[in-house]
């Protein structure tokens, strides 16, 4: 199980301030599929996902589940919700057995009284937001084959390379981009066998002409 130290967040923290912290901090084992968090609740501490994953997903009216973002040990979820007063806009549900700590906003104060913690939870948050607009742009897009084009080709831009680090799985990029697991595949397949990419193996993909995926993008 991880300990806070080793999470990026609160590597600024000195040791006795992450003492204090996990002293304080509550932990709970969550199993299979039951609800950590729930839109009926009022988000009044920082989550930690210690050891295990979940799943942010909604429910439409007939009672589909929409997967909205994984949850993965070491994710951190409440960041700004914690200081709106406001509740879970989602369900967190746990997908293994999952061991969740929770940090109270008054320890979670004390503790942004390090600026240098400050910082990287101000920067944190501001990820989250780019990410956010990032899916938001995505999902606006009308066509499935647009979305993975926009994908492949913002990855290529921050890598500052046409041969991309794939940090995702087909399930979740799907998951991301609002589609299914098959239809993403399709996609794939076809910028494969039109030779736009070449998957080198399951974590990395080489675009081999980025003019033709800009013209999928744009509808040209």
């Amino acid at each position: 199980m991880l300990s806070l130290k080793e999470i990026e967040l609160f590597k600024s923290l000195s040791e006795n301030e992450i003492e204090k912290i996990e002293n304080n901090a509550s932990i709970r084992n969550y199993a299979n599929n039951e609800v950590i968090h729930n839109p009926h609740e009022k988000c009044d501490s920082l989550s930690i996902i210690l050891n295990g994953n979940a799943r942010v997903c909604s429910f439409m009216n007939i009672g589909n589940e929409q997967n909205l973002k994984n949850l993965t040990e070491g994710d951190i979820f409440g960041e700004a919700l914690i200081f709106s007063e406001k509740r879970y806009p989602s369900y967190i549900i746990s997908n293994t057995s999952t061991f969740v700590m929770e940090i109270s906003k008054l320890y979670l104060l004390n503790a942004l009284k390090n600026e240098k913690f400050l910082v990287s939870y101000l920067h944190s948050i501001v990820e989250k937001i780019f990410n956010l607009s990032f899916m938001i742009e995505i999902l606006s897009l009308n066509t499935v084959e647009k979305r993975v084009s926009k994908y492949l080709l913002s990855l290529s831009q921050a890598q500052e390379s046409n041969n991309i680090h794939i940090l995702y799985n087909k399930t979740q990029i799907a998951n991301k981009i609002g589609t299914s697991r098959e239809t993403v595949s399709r996609v794939f397949s076809k910028l494969k066998r039109e030779k736009i990419i070449k998957e080198n193996d399951n974590k990395s993909i080489s675009i081999i002409n980025a003019s033709k995926l800009e013209k999928l993008l744009f509808g040209q």
